[in-house]
């Protein structure tokens, strides 16, 4: 019976990714032929997506090119936060900021996180017109989109989402320092990819005061680009005191006035720029040093 019944799925699923000969649609409306030149459901690198009618072949383009240069972070738990009272004891560092502790143990899920910022090019091809970039703080279709506020980071998510069917979202802050520091490898550099700064990031210290391209730099281990400098990262996550105690895929504060940011931007100091270094700005907030990273969950 199991045999029969997984082979009329193997022919449903021929027959909608061949195409249709007249309009059909499951229960969940998520295999849907409009015509016999177009199917709206297509597989594509382990994801699936369902186009949307509107969708222009431009984006669809830059949105497949997206999902392949997402990078798999594989779950497990690890020690978040640094402190700077006790040299001697766990997870000191001596440029810890008072928001950095308490440290606390966090055990993720599996996830897919961008390996590169979201690019002035995705940006204007998803949402039609760019946020007031210039060649002052750095111009072209491979800079990092920058003048983000969260509202607009948020807008984009939801519109890919809409677009392609798939489950984008930003990182919450614990997914963010979690590939910073290398996922379950722990990297024990102070920088994301290393402690020589220079190599892996754009900061005050080389950057000339302007946004360099993504992926210029060195990566880390995970394969991730820019987490250290170049524009500061968007979270999910309000602002607020980390919990004292163990937590399972936390996502911050149920409320709060600003919303968090990680990574440094070109314009931060070196200290400014480690995995652990907490930062935060109002939702409305516009800075040429903001922008952000995808997340994805399959």
């Amino acid at each position: 019976m199991k045999k029969n019944g997984f082979f009329i799925v193997m022919i449903l699923w021929t027959f909608v990714l061949a195409g249709c000969e007249k309009l059909m649609e499951y229960e969940e409306g998520r295999y849907l032929c409009e015509n016999d030149e177009l199917t709206r459901l297509e597989g594509y690198n382990g994801f699936y997506f369902h186009w949307a009618e509107e969708i222009t072949p431009e984006q669809q383009e830059v949105i497949k090119n997206m999902v392949a240069n997402m990078v798999r972070v594989n779950g497990g738990t690890f020690v978040m936060g640094r402190q700077s009272e006790n040299p001697t004891g766990d997870h000191y560092d001596a440029n810890a900021e008072e928001n950095e502790s308490p440290i606390h143990q966090v055990t993720l899920s599996d996830y897919y996180l961008a390996k590169y910022e979201v690019s002035q090019k995705e940006w204007e091809t998803i949402m039609g017109e760019g946020t007031g970039w210039s060649s002052m703080y750095g111009y072209g279709d491979s800079y990092p989109a920058y003048n983000i506020r969260f509202v607009d980071a948020e807008a984009f998510v939801q519109k890919l989402g809409y677009l392609s069917g798939l489950d984008f979202r930003l990182p919450t802050e614990a997914e963010w320092e979690y590939a910073a520091q290398g996922g379950a490898r722990m990297d024990s550099y102070q920088y994301s990819g290393g402690d020589a700064l220079q190599e892996i990031a754009w900061y005050n210290g080389n950057s000339n005061n302007k946004s360099h391209q993504v992926g210029t730099k060195q990566p880390n281990g995970l394969g991730l680009y820019d987490m250290s400098g170049n524009v500061c990262e968007w979270c999910s996550d309000y602002y607020g005191p980390y919990p004292n105690t163990a937590q399972t895929n936390p996502t911050g504060p149920a409320a709060g006035a600003e919303r968090v940011l990680r990574g440094g931007s070109f314009c931060y100091v070196d200290s400014h720029c480690r995995c652990a270094a907490r930062d935060f700005y109002n939702t409305g907030g516009q800075s040429v040093g903001v922008g952000f990273r995808l997340a994805l969950v399959q």
